[in-house]
């Protein structure tokens, strides 16, 4: 491991209860939480639904992902993004849209300390993107 290598620890059942509310923040969860399974529904065809796993980073930040399948196809309306993308970095393309969205939810409530700790777990999880091995498509398909 680098020094500066950020780690992902798989999150234990017994905290996934605690995981979407220390992730968006208490005040944004059932909303990111809603955000993160529409995108996943709107960027790719291949998602029907299904187990989500969550990951916890050295940084603070988080991350959710599908169980199945193993790959996604991959279109974002947005920006024109299209390509293949594994589940954990389809997860991390839909997380990182939940707290974008969550952050600007808790900005235009006024919700000052919501919008601080969602705006941090934003650039921490995407600190951890750049040391991802799938980099590049992540970004692209966020940009």
């Amino acid at each position: 491991m680098k020094a500066n290598e950020i780690t992902v620890t798989a999150v234990p059942e017994q905290e996934r209860m605690k995981f979407m509310p220390y992730l968006f923040t208490a005040k944004c969860f059932i909303l990111s939480e809603q955000t993160l399974f529409r995108t996943a529904r709107k960027i790719s065809k291949e998602y029907n639904g299904g187990h989500w796993e969550f990951a916890k980073l050295s940084n603070g930040s988080g991350f959710a992902y599908p169980e199945s399948p193993e790959k996604f196809s991959v279109y974002v309306d947005g920006n024109g993004f299209e390509g293949e993308l594994g589940r954990e970095a389809f997860g991390i393309v839909c997380t990182l849209f939940a707290l974008s969205g969550a952050c600007a939810y808790a900005f235009m409530k006024e919700m000052t300390a919501a919008n601080e700790t969602l705006h941090d777990h934003y650039h921490q999880l995407r600190d951890y993107v750049a040391q991802h091995t799938e980099a590049k498509q992540i970004f692209r398909a966020i940009d």
